[in-house]
Formats: C-alpha cells, structure tokens, sequence
C-alpha cells in the first residue's frame, strides 16, 4: 500500500517542455490530483539566464523530502502571466550571499514591485495578498 506522500508525489506532477536556447518559450504543465485530472499550464519566456556567482550560490528550498536541490543564478528572468496578470520575475544577489526574489507587474497603469528575501514560494504568497 502506497503512503499517502506516494500517492500525492505519483498524482502532482510537472514537467517542462522547451527547445532552449533556440526558442526562449519553456511550457510547464502541472497535473495534480487523483489520475492527474487536473492540468494547469504555463508559459515561460526566459530574458535573461543569468549567472551564478563564483563565490557563492545560494540553493532552492525543498519542499519534500527526496526534492532535489537547485543553485539560484543571478540575475535571472524570467516573464508569464499569473492569473491573467503578465508578470517579471527576477532574482538579485545582494550582501555577496543573500538573494532576493522580485515580481513585477502593472495594476491600472502603474509598475509595481514585490519582494521577498525568502524564497519565489513565498514571493507568490506576497503576490496573491496584493492581486
């Protein structure tokens, strides 16, 4: 019999389709619950892939137990549209070691921008308080 943690990681999965760096255009595809009924889809158009600094480079938070680490680059965005707002997402190095997460999008005209120093899990969290 299959944990639920099974069941939950063999019913939410994501997966990524691109021809990088011929085409900036990534699709993600997330299906989720029982069968993979429910499908969301994103597309992802890449700006800038960044860097990573030779000195330091922060990691992408797990968010369960057997979830592979990433090494965040600086510099890097990246545009899609969220809830039918277009929307910038860029990470920035700052104090040599720490990264921050930006979002930014128009709202009746006006460029704004959220922060978060936390991770872009919880710059989406900020996003959904404001939009």
């Amino acid at each position: 019999m299959a944990s639920e943690l099974e069941e939950e990681q063999e019913t939410n999965i994501r997966e990524f389709f691109h021809d990088y760096p011929n085409s900036k255009s990534i699709t993600g595809v997330h299906y989720s619950g029982q069968k993979r009924k429910k499908k969301v889809v994103h597309v992802y158009e890449i700006i800038s892939i960044g860097y990573y600094p030779t000195y330091y480079c922060k990691k992408t938070q797990k968010n369960r137990l057997n979830t592979k680490e990433y090494d965040i680059p600086d510099d890097y965005v990246v545009k899609t549209e969220l809830w039918k707002t277009k929307i910038t997402l860029k990470t920035k190095y700052y104090n040599s070691k720490d990264v921050k997460f930006l979002l930014s999008f128009h709202d009746n005209g006006d460029l704004k921008t959220i922060e978060s120093k936390k991770s872009g899990t919880d710059l989406i969290k900020l996003f959904c308080k404001v939009n």
